[in-house]
């Protein structure tokens, strides 16, 4: 009996789901990348509908935590850095410290839990500088301890 509503939710899911996927295909039919990621979505989506029903009791509090109240983190992008394929990017780094400059993954606490996902990691300035330049002050980067 399970396994038939197993498989009616899913066929709901992918019924719902494969219009919007579809239409995202289309519009960037020209990146494989792309469509590949969007079939991977929609096949995850299908297997994790549940987390878009329940969010009742204790398990509901916890999902609001590491989740977005409309959508999951696990299906949103985390854009590290983002600019036009024309841009040369000139950063300038003030403060070259080890963070500053490799990036950081924050992390989040819930009910005394800490955790973590791709949603926190952040950018250094030699990722937001990758094809372009980086200036900073030699002085201050021998300064720095893990910099150099």
């Amino acid at each position: 009996y399970s396994d038939k509503i197993k498989k009616l939710n899913d066929e709901v899911t992918l019924d719902v789901i494969t219009h919007f996927i579809k239409k995202l295909k289309v519009d960037y039919s020209e990146y494989s990348e792309i469509k590949t990621y969007l079939t991977e979505l929609q096949k995850d989506i299908v297997e994790n509908a549940d987390i878009f029903l329940d969010q009742s009791g204790e398990q509901g509090e916890i999902a609001a935590a590491s989740l977005d109240k409309k959508l999951p983190r696990r299906y949103k992008v985390n854009v590290l850095v983002s600019r036009n394929n024309s841009d040369f990017p000139i950063v300038v780094e003030e403060n070259p410290n080890y963070h500053s400059l490799f990036g950081s993954i924050e992390t989040a606490t819930f009910k005394g839990t800490v955790f973590t996902d791709f949603s926190l990691i952040r950018a250094g300035s030699l990722h937001k500088a990758n094809g372009g330049v980086l200036l900073m002050d030699a002085q201050k980067v021998l300064e720095q301890p893990y910099v150099w």
